[in-house]
């Protein structure tokens, strides 16, 4: 199992009135045919909604499960969310063994808080964390727990089924007025709603569902796989009134709750004024106004009562000189506004890891950030970020589904994808091979993308020894000395330039009269994949990348070469891989080696040539080059 935390938004379920007691703890009466590809198996859950009004419901919840491969974590985290409109009624854990024996039950009082411990976030919301050590597998846990929500309710989505679990039985109750509506949608299930007109709900159950196995590479945010979406035709946020019945009416709330009037000082006007007034172009201006916001404002999270959606009003930035997302992003849709550019705030989900699907025919609110599009330049911008060049997205939100904030309400767009064009690591290494194995590298080259970004965020953040630290862990070699390390980001591109001298072991290892190389350890590494003949999940590479590495070695006197590997060209829809070696008469010997990944979203049928062009690279890079002392 990838993770097991029970997040509150992620699963949902109750107790098994189906079962027996002994039947529904014991490991041994899971049927057979969900035991294929299971890391664990929900033997039985039941979630209970009753909604009162349009912000006011109860959750109830119990979920059983027999968890059957031993997670990476040390402990399990049952995490509930609580604020000021969301209370934990009650919360409990049970642990069982493999034969259905008690172990230890956990209680409310067993949970420790998580609340605002970082210095840039202010919020009143606070997680309840229910942390129990790892059993030896197998084992059950049952877990129960019941919210109140008061002033504001949105649906959570229903898990059906989590990738690496099968499902014994599972089922959802909503209870709701006869005035009250919404639209349910099911993502890769074919479940059927049963509606009890009489008693005002709506039933959803699932039995015997088969494990989908956890493969590498899939395009399935943190593993939820088949799952429920509810959108309420009206909802409530505090005491405002909104709309889920399209995307359009959910973006004309959430606009007119941030269309603030922003009214800045003069001296802020006239500063803007002077900033633009030399540019030759829309997007100087933009770029010479996100300087300033980075130069001038600093991220604060204020996310209390309304203020996770609300925005502040420019003033108040121009006067803190901080704010959260939307503060930020707003701040400087007032700047390009009193530029004369139109820009409209966008909602996002921001995780370096992907996002959660959004669909264009319900309305699924899964966003946790804001951003800003300027249309006429065709830009995004992350107002957030003190180091990112204006125009760059990064990883934490490109290439995903945004909610633009307009005039007429909200429409969907699409963030740019990174690309190989995008993403690129080019670097020409010097060798100088020393005694006893070791090299002498002296290293120059860029870094550009999603391959420069770990780097930019380090200098900003850590110092020098830290920096130092960073980089032997991301190299993935042994080094003995670093006499030389520099990273020097463009902040008018998202690229760095790179330049350092190492000292590395075993570059060489020499036996008798000849020297074998071991060259590919020192360039750029890339993407790999397990066999896997029964391939069940698409394939996926949200981005692309290119490496380019070109090591030129020194030969040591009165060695020739021996053994060079044969040049490599290979060419496919998946990639592109080029290697060659040659020598620059009797002093210098050179690997020139590019391979170019593109983003993928394949069919289960093609991994097998994937995997295997992969397979090539690395045969390719196994090559060693013999060098031999002249007699």
């Amino acid at each position: 199992m990838k993770q097991l935390v029970m997040l509150l938004f992620l699963s949902v379920g109750s107790v098994a009135n189906l079962l027996t007691a002994q039947s529904v703890y014991t490991a041994s009466t899971i049927p057979a045919p969900l035991l294929r590809y299971a890391e664990s198996v929900v033997r039985n859950e039941q979630t209970t909604i009753r909604i009162k009004s349009a912000g006011n419901a109860t959750l109830s919840s119990n979920e059983i499960v027999t968890v059957l491969r031993k997670p990476s974590e040390e402990s399990l985290d049952f995490v509930l969310y609580e604020d000021g409109n969301t209370k934990i009624k009650t919360m409990r854990l049970t642990l069982y063994g493999a034969n259905g024996q008690l172990i230890r039950e956990y209680g409310r009082s067993d949970a420790h808080e998580v609340g605002n411990n970082a210095s840039y976030e202010f919020t009143d919301n606070r997680l309840s964390v229910l942390s129990v050590p790892v059993l030896e597998p197998p084992f059950t846990f049952e877990y129960t727990y019941e919210i109140e929500y008061h002033g504001r309710f949105l649906f959570p989505d229903w898990t059906v089924q989590q990738i690496g679990q099968s499902v014994e039985r599972r089922e959802l109750k909503i209870y709701y007025p006869p005035d009250y509506q919404f639209a349910w949608k099911g993502v890769r299930t074919d479940i059927q709603a049963v509606v009890n007109a009489k008693e005002g709900y709506n039933q959803w159950q699932v039995s015997l569902l088969p494990a989908v196995p956890s493969e590498p590479s899939h395009p399935f945010f943190n593993g939820q796989y088949a799952y429920l979406v509810f959108a309420p035709e009206k909802f409530m946020y505090g005491q405002q009134t909104g709309s889920m019945k399209d995307w359009q009416q959910f973006g004309q709330f959430v606009y007119d709750l941030n269309h603030l009037p922003n009214l800045v000082s003069p001296e802020l006007v006239g500063q803007v004024k002077t900033l633009t007034a030399n540019c030759n172009s829309e997007r100087e201006k933009i770029a010479a106004l996100y300087r300033y916001l980075q130069d001038n404002t600093r991220y604060v999270s204020v996310q209390i009562g309304i203020g996770g959606w609300k925005s502040f009003d420019a003033s108040y930035v121009e006067k803190k000189r901080y704010g959260d997302c939307k503060a930020l992003s707003n701040f400087m849709h007032t700047l390009l506004e009193i530029a004369g550019i139109p820009s409209y705030l966008a909602l996002i989900y921001g995780d370096s890891d992907g996002a959660p699907e959004i669909h264009s025919d319900i309305v699924r609110p899964s966003f946790n950030h804001m951003i800003l599009y300027v249309p006429s330049s065709d830009l995004w911008l992350e107002c957030t970020s003190k180091e990112l060049p204006a125009g760059y997205l990064g990883e934490f939100t490109s290439n995903r589904t945004a909610l633009l904030l307009t005039e007429q309400g909200g429409r969907l767009a699409q963030t740019p994808r990174l690309t190989e064009t995008d993403n690129r690591s080019a670097r020409t290494t010097k060798v100088r091979l020393l005694d006893n194995g070791l090299a002498e590298l002296d290293c120059t080259g860029y870094l550009s993308g999603v391959v420069h970004e770990p780097y930019r965020q380090q200098l900003a953040d850590k110092s020098r020894d830290e920096m130092n630290r960073f980089f032997t862990q991301k190299t993935g070699f042994q080094i003995v000395q670093i006499d030389k390390l520099d990273f020097v980001p463009d902040r008018q591109s998202p690229r760095m330039a790179v330049d350092y001298r190492l000292t590395v072991p075993n570059f060489a290892v020499k036996s008798g009269k000849r020297i074998f190389i071991n060259w590919s350890k020192y360039v750029v590494q890339g993407r790999s994949l397990p066999q896997d003949t029964a391939r069940v999940m698409p394939l996926y590479y949200a981005q692309g990348l290119f490496l380019s590495d070109t090591l030129v070695i020194a030969q040591p006197p009165g060695y020739v070469v021996e053994n060079a590997p044969k040049d490599v060209l290979l060419e496919t829809p998946y990639g592109q891989y080029r290697r060659l070696v040659y020598s620059e008469g009797t002093e210098r010997l050179l690997v020139v080696r590019e391979v170019v990944y593109y983003p993928l979203n394949l069919s289960p049928d093609q991994y097998t040539q994937v995997r295997q062009f992969y397979t090539d690279i690395a045969q390719a890079d196994s090559r060693q080059i013999v060098l031999v002392k002249k007699e």
